[in-house]
């Protein structure tokens, strides 16, 4: 384990530390010094500008480390003072170059000067996705929120990183419709939440993980009669007021984006053309083409039989209309739908053969079909009399 600290140049008065009611309190003026009493690292690691290693607060903190701890498990980093961003990114590097590749941290922001603090934070973000590393606390005393009987309580910010992995996890769900790390961080928090000893434990958020997951796994394997009811689903779980109490206990982090990921996928609750054709818009402008174009060519198989009433779910129909449509485009038949499907069939070969043939279609050109399908589908429905064509003006 390692610490990561700093000692300044400011006036440090003497203070009795308490880390949570069953640890016991340590009285002195350097916060470091309690820090290692307390969970006994292997190594310190002091941030210091050239000022501050000069200083007596840093002289006078080492002699007490050193009652605790080894003269070669203490290290001086040299940091400049981040006067500019060329010197923040100094210490940004200082701070990653004594960290490898899976340490377990403790980071100590009490005496840190200036953005100090803010760039140990945005640091440990970093190196927790670069180099896997495991942060076991990151401490603040907070000498100023100090009780009548002059006792220090430390905070532990530790909750507040895991904000940045909430909105990393949502933004990946809502931007790609990949809902895995979401999903896992739910289920995280359910089994830390079991370890308590509180008297409520959650009962729900298992559920609210399984339905992100559901709607996960449906979008990205393009398993469109699925997705209506997993969204519907997860909407459901969303707006259950026992979920909605649990999420505010114990995922305070999602609670202000739950609105986001509502919308983000309810237009995709209803099995119809329209919602369709909306998927396909979410699928061309996130990154999807395969999806895009692979759908749009089975929507027009699903436009045509509700045309003529077919069912949509049946294979044998659903071929029958292939043939169809087919036979149609050798005829040079010029209607819109036979248009779109001689293009789309075009696409969905090339797809399908990834891209072994000779005039295959180059990957930000099929991203940029992938979008004029949509339109093209909007096109048709609009061109469709009744209720189709006025869902779609809706929706626009």
């Amino acid at each position: 384990m390692k610490l990561i600290t700093t000692i300044g140049t400011g006036n440090y008065s003497e203070a009795l530390y308490r880390l949570n009611p069953s640890s016991f309190d340590i009285r002195t003026a350097y916060f470091p010094v309690a820090v290692a009493q307390w969970f006994k690292p292997q190594s310190v690691y002091v941030l210091l500008t050239s000022t501050a290693q000069n200083h007596a607060n840093w002289q006078n903190c080492k002699q007490e480390l050193l009652k605790h701890l080894p003269a070669d498990h203490i290290h001086e980093v040299s940091i400049p003072d981040g006067k500019n961003e060329a010197e923040l990114w100094q210490i940004f590097e200082a701070i990653t170059s004594v960290v490898n590749e899976g340490d377990e941290l403790i980071i100590d922001i009490t005496h840190g000067f200036r953005s100090l603090p803010m760039l140990a934070l945005l640091a440990i973000a970093y190196l927790r996705q670069v180099k896997g590393v495991k942060l076991q606390a990151i401490l603040y005393g907070a000498y100023e929120a100090r009780d009548q009987d002059a006792i220090v309580p430390v905070f532990d910010l530790t909750p507040f990183v895991s904000l940045l992995d909430w909105l990393a996890a949502a933004k990946i769900f809502m931007a790609t419709g990949n809902g895995s790390e979401l999903a896992d961080l739910m289920c995280r928090a359910q089994d830390e939440a079991c370890n308590t000893n509180q008297p409520q434990l959650p009962e729900q958020l298992e559920g609210l993980s399984k339905a992100v997951k559901a709607v996960s796994e449906n979008l990205l394997t393009n398993r469109v009669p699925e997705i209506p009811p997993a969204v519907r689903k997860l909407v459901e779980v969303l707006d259950d007021a026992q979920t909605q109490q649990e999420i505010r206990q114990w995922l305070p982090p999602l609670v202000p984006l739950l609105d986001q990921v509502k919308a983000s996928y309810a237009p995709f609750a209803e099995d119809t053309l329209e919602a369709q054709a909306k998927l396909i818009e979410w699928y061309a402008h996130h990154g999807h083409a395969v999806h895009a174009i692979t759908l749009a060519r089975e929507w027009l198989v699903s436009y045509e039989l509700e045309q003529s009433g077919g069912d949509k779910m049946d294979v044998n129909q659903r071929e029958q209309v292939r043939a169809a449509l087919n036979k149609r485009a050798s005829t040079n038949d010029e209607s819109l739908v036979v248009q779109v499907w001689i293009e789309l069939s075009n696409h969905r070969n090339d797809i399908a053969h990834c891209g072994f043939r000779k005039n295959r279609v180059e990957a930000g050109i099929l991203q940029d079909e992938a979008k004029k399908a949509y339109e093209k589908i909007c096109d048709i429905l609009k061109a469709t009399s009744g209720s189709s064509g006025e869902a779609v003006q809706e929706m626009e």
